[in-house]
Parts: C-alpha cells; structure tokens; sequence
C-alpha cells in the first residue's frame, strides 16, 4: 500500500455520512476530496511534533481550506450547502485520530502505545467534537468541579461551532485529560455514546 492509498482509504472511512448528518447535503464527498488533495503525511506530523504553536497553526490552515467549500447535487450542481467551521474541524479531527489510530502510519513515523499521554506532543491533538463529546464534558467538569462557562457546553451544534469556542471546549477536555491520565484525543473513546455520562446541573 502506498501513502497515497493509505490516504485515500483514511480519507473514506474516517468520515461516514453519520459524521456529517443534518450539516448539509452533498458535502461529505468533499469533505474527503479536500483531505485527499491537501493533507500530508510529512507536514501533518512534522507539525504535530514541533510545538504547540506550529500544530495549531497547521490545524487552523487546514480547516480554513475546508471550511465553507459548497456542496453539490447528483447532478454536480451546487446545491446551496457548505461545510462549516465547525463540520470541517470535526471532520479533521476524525480523519487524524484514524492516522494516528493506524498501525501502518505509526510503524512510518515511530509511533508507539506510550506515546499517548498527556505529557507527549500527541496531548495536541483535539478531540473531535459532536454532541456526544460536549455531553461528556460537561459531565466531568461538573465532576472534577471544573470552572467552566456553561454556555459553551449547553445548547451545542456543530454548525454553529465557532474557534472561539471550539478553543474553549478543547481547553476543557484537556483539562478533563489530565485528571483522568489520558490523551486528550483518547478521550472519544469513553465519551461517544456512553449512556453512563448523563447530564449533571
């Protein structure tokens, strides 16, 4: 297999049409285009492992690349949709924890089990927010008394997701990280569709 074709097959199976439902029609297929045509492997990972400043600069260009492409019709019509912010940081944030998930990629690039803490430059890669991973915060903060304002954990939507707000809310799951002695991004793990995080006033 080469690179490309890990990329392609990354690409296709990080980002489901569950990943995208309600948030516009016709964009996944260009949720994964764009993926295929501007990501790299070499760049991705020679940010992530640089500094904090050089991820999230590398993280913020690839979503505005995404962020707002239209989306279009059986017909290759555009069709009045867009992929938002937030859809297109939440599908990056799919697509890399898949890369770093991947035993081809981490046999590449050195990756190993211990690498994943909260100590390691693999504590910078976001979670990848949807109402299930802000439910689940908004457990924990309440649970580790965590000050946090509620409205970034109330009343979410992916479509409405701004930076502001996603940088908050990852803020908190890095918090939320810490105490429990876990990567940030391991987090989804526990937190999609657990039943047991329910909410907590």
């Amino acid at each position: 297999m080469t690179p490309k074709e890990l990329l392609n097959f990354l690409a296709n199976t990080s980002v489901g049409s569950s990943a995208v439902r309600n948030q516009g029609r016709g964009i996944i297929d260009v949720i994964r285009d764009c993926i295929k045509y501007e990501f790299d492997f070499d760049k991705f990972f020679s940010a992530l492992t640089t500094c904090d400043a050089s991820y999230q600069h590398y993280l913020d260009r690839f979503t505005s690349v995404m962020a707002w492409l239209p989306g279009f019709d059986e017909h290759d019509e555009l069709n009045g949709h867009y992929v938002t912010w937030g859809t297109a940081r939440k599908c990056i944030n799919l697509f890399i924890r898949s890369c770093v998930y991947n035993n081809r990629f981490c046999e590449t690039y050195g990756l190993r089990v211990n690498d994943f803490n909260t100590k390691s430059y693999m504590q910078r890669l976001e979670i990848p927010l949807d109402s299930y991973a802000v439910a689940a915060i908004k457990f924990y903060c309440n649970k580790f008394e965590l000050n946090h304002d509620k409205k970034h954990v109330d009343h979410f939507s992916i479509i409405s997701l701004t930076p502001e707000r996603s940088k908050e809310l990852q803020l908190l799951a890095h918090c939320i990280s810490i105490k429990m002695d876990m990567c940030r991004i391991d987090l989804d793990v526990i937190f999609y569709k657990n039943d047991n995080l329910t909410d907590q006033n």
